[in-house]
């Protein structure tokens, strides 16, 4: 046995702060609409147990419920609907579950896959089969994701590695056909949703572009402005009628999900949406009950002079800073950054107003907080550069400062060598 008394016995830390942020709905995967039931469910992502849920927005009067997730399980990747209207999830621990609206009760189906194979993708196609990709173990790929199902039944998908590839699986034949893969095509389908027809994307006469539209019950298209983050309904040719709300809230990653004969909604990852109902007038506005104390790891702590730490939770797009003495915090209560991804590392140069620099994914972005001045979405923390177009860079690891420059590592992105 070695000898204890060569050990360094640190004293039991003490619980300072627990800042709370809104846990991250949908993450980069799609919501379902449940027409039956006229609901609309999200999944959480979380890598805390306790906020793992699922939440059933009510179409007709704006309200939500909340569901955790069996076991706390991540769900959130492996999640879709089907024509029994129940919702299925494939968890990264690889158990299937069916989530039935009617009883509001899960059930344990089976283990389809390995541990080690995460989920990364759904979609359930018109012939009632539910389709998962994986990560890290797909043949030829680390990721199969950004589903979506072509107008003849075929389903489509993204398998990349080093590359990225369209991928056609044919149900019937049960092959796989490839074809060139299209950035602005699998952005689209990750966003919104990816209807099977779209129009052309319009540009506005104030230069605005829509992107990304989902059809409603009346035939019509509903897009959103990039620049504005206004909601347009279109002809079905694309033309552009007329705008249906003010500026959605900005710090927000904003996305659409038809709903059928019923109408559209637009939902953002901090929990947010407006509804939209065929024939009524106005807009139902909500939010999910998804502010949580155990969102998700804390990617790192900074200190910014004696009264003041500054720290970003893993994927939650946020920042929060914490009095050491008090205990006292605050947070973004919002995106910090125009990419959906989280500050990776920070580093501090003192002086009599601190400012944090902060490495954020997915772009590795260099940005300067003023750790004593408001959160303002582009404006505190305010972006100084980008490495991706320039040097293919993604993911920051680690930043230091010898109080007049900063430096700051990164990876390159997924499959890439640099």
């Amino acid at each position: 046995m070695p000898d204890e008394s060569a050990y360094v016995h640190l004293p039991t830390p003490d619980l300072l702060a627990k800042p709370e942020t809104d846990v991250l709905v949908g993450y980069t995967r799609n919501a379902m609409y449940l027409p039956g039931h006229r609901r609309l469910g999200l999944l959480s992502y979380s890598s805390s147990p306790s906020a793992n849920r699922l939440f059933l927005i009510d179409v007709d009067t704006g309200e939500s419920e909340r569901f955790d997730i069996p076991n706390g399980e991540i769900g959130s990747h492996g999640a879709a609907s089907g024509p029994d209207e129940c919702i299925y999830v494939l968890t990264f621990s690889c158990n299937l579950y069916r989530f039935d609206p009617t009883t509001r009760a899960w059930e344990f189906l089976c283990r389809p896959a390995p541990e080690k194979n995460l989920v990364w993708g759904s979609i359930c196609g018109g012939n009632g089969k539910y389709y998962f990709g994986t990560y890290p173990d797909a043949d030829d790929a680390v990721y199969c994701d950004t589903f979506r199902e072509l107008p003849d039944g075929l389903i489509q998908f993204r398998a990349w590695s080093d590359t990225q590839t369209s991928v056609v699986f044919d149900s019937v034949s049960r092959e796989f056909t490839t074809m060139p893969f299209d950035e602005h095509e699998a952005w689209e389908a990750a966003r919104y949703g990816a209807p099977s027809q779209m129009p052309v994307r319009t540009t506005l006469p104030d230069g605005d572009t829509l992107t990304g539209p989902v059809q409603g019950g009346d035939g019509s298209w509903f897009a959103m402005g990039e620049s504005s983050r206004r909601l347009h309904r279109t002809a079905s040719d694309g033309t552009p009628s007329e705008a249906l709300h003010d500026p959605l809230r900005e710090g927000d990653h904003w996305r659409l999900a038809a709903l059928g004969e019923d109408g559209v909604c637009a939902w953002s990852m901090l929990g947010r949406y407006v509804i939209w109902r065929t024939g009524a007038d106005g807009a139902l506005v909500g939010k999910v009950d998804n502010r949580s104390g155990d969102a998700n790891e804390i990617m790192f702590l900074e200190a910014a002079g004696t009264d003041c730490v500054v720290g970003a939770h893993y994927s939650q797009q946020n920042l929060f800073r914490v009095n050491p003495d008090t205990g006292e915090w605050d947070e973004s209560e919002g995106m910090i950054a125009r990419v959906s991804g989280e500050p990776m590392a920070a580093a501090c140069v003192p002086g009599e107003r601190p400012t944090v620099y902060l490495g954020v994914y997915i772009h590795a972005l260099l940005m300067a907080f003023d750790a004593s001045g408001p959160y303002e979405f582009g404006a505190n923390p305010r972006e100084i550069a980008e490495f991706w177009e320039s040097d293919n860079q993604t993911r920051p690891s680690d930043m230091a400062t010898d109080g007049r420059r900063v430096f700051m590592v990164s990876h390159a992105d997924y499959g890439a060598i640099g």
